[in-house]
């Protein structure tokens, strides 16, 4: 299913295919404008990228600033876990 269109689409998915590090979807699970579909639509574009995923579900279209301290702490879990030891 379609979920959103941006103006030049074949550019969006080329950039979106030529990302190569891990990525972070964390995703406000109650975001009426992107639902929880648009985070998987996304993911499938990032192909050559290795995707995590975390659905929030008292969050919606801006996590940050919906829940900052929760949405800091998540986030520095995954970079923590996502970097390389030295």
């Amino acid at each position: 299913a379609l979920t959103g269109v941006v103006a030049d689409q074949a550019k969006a998915i080329g950039a979106m295919n030529a990302v190569r590090q891990p990525v972070l979807l964390l995703w406000g699970a109650a975001d009426p404008l992107l639902p929880p579909a648009a985070a998987h639509v996304l993911a499938k574009h990032l192909k050559n990228a290795s995707v995590s995923m975390l659905m929030v579900p008292d969050a919606s279209h801006y996590p940050p600033m919906e829940i900052p301290e929760r949405y800091a702490a998540m986030l520095e879990n995954w970079i923590t876990q996502a970097t390389p030891a030295p």
